[in-house]
């Protein structure tokens, strides 16, 4: 074989497949969210949560709601969703949409970095902006 065949053939040994087994994910991937929302009432918390499952079409599980106890003008809300996709590329796509969903604009994102997990999360601060949703941070974590 000539050694530009050679080459080609050892690349595309070197580079996974996107049918992979390994990039498939036998356990559900949930997002772990926590909001701080700068609102006068909890009920207008609990509608923004309305709006916000709507929008995604799925539910927001284990909601808590609290007054943030750094600033009494606002409320923070921590909930779980649970993802649909199962490969890693997409479960980090899909997270990127749910962010985007909650608050569009700059979000600070760290990874996606992989060992034998996927570690991936999103944050993003708009204390200065006169938006209700004022501080998010979205986890990615395996679903127990």
């Amino acid at each position: 074989m000539d050694r530009d065949g050679e080459n080609c053939r050892r690349f595309a040994l070197a580079v996974p497949r996107r049918s992979s087994r390994r990039w498939v994910s036998n356990t559900m991937a949930q997002l772990r969210a926590t909001v701080h929302y700068e609102v006068r009432r909890e009920d207008k918390v609990r509608r923004f949560l309305d709006r916000y499952a709507n929008e995604l079409d799925r539910a927001l599980l284990g909601i808590q709601i609290e007054r943030y106890w750094k600033d009494d003008a606002q409320f923070r809300a921590s909930f779980t969703i649970l993802l649909q996709a199962t490969r890693r590329e997409d479960v980090v796509y899909e997270t990127l949409q749910i962010a985007n969903t909650l608050q569009g604009g700059m979000w600070t994102v760290n990874g996606p970095h992989e060992s034998d997990d996927l570690v991936f999360e999103c944050f993003v601060n708009r204390e200065m902006d006169d938006q209700p949703v004022k501080w998010a941070h979205l986890e990615l974590a395996e679903a127990t």
